[in-house]
């Protein structure tokens, strides 16, 4: 059996202060159709520089990584 990818936990401020002195601009692309009826997520990663892309679930004004570790 496969071992399961953990998830990746970050919070968003702690993704975008370790792209400082990297990046200032980032792409994010919203989706409101792949996960629970009313479900709002997205993904974020920057422009013209090597990151990570990491994909985060809203919940009002707080928001969730959900992004698995490649194992």
């Amino acid at each position: 059996m496969e071992p399961k990818p953990e998830p990746v936990t970050t919070t968003l401020e702690e993704y975008l202060r370790a792209h400082e002195g990297k990046a200032i601009d980032f792409a994010l692309r919203v989706d409101f159709n792949s996960h629970a009826e009313g479900q709002v997520s997205f993904y974020i990663h920057p422009v013209n520089a090597d990151g990570d892309t990491l994909d985060y679930k809203v919940k009002g004004n707080t928001v969730e990584c959900f992004t698995q570790k490649a194992v």
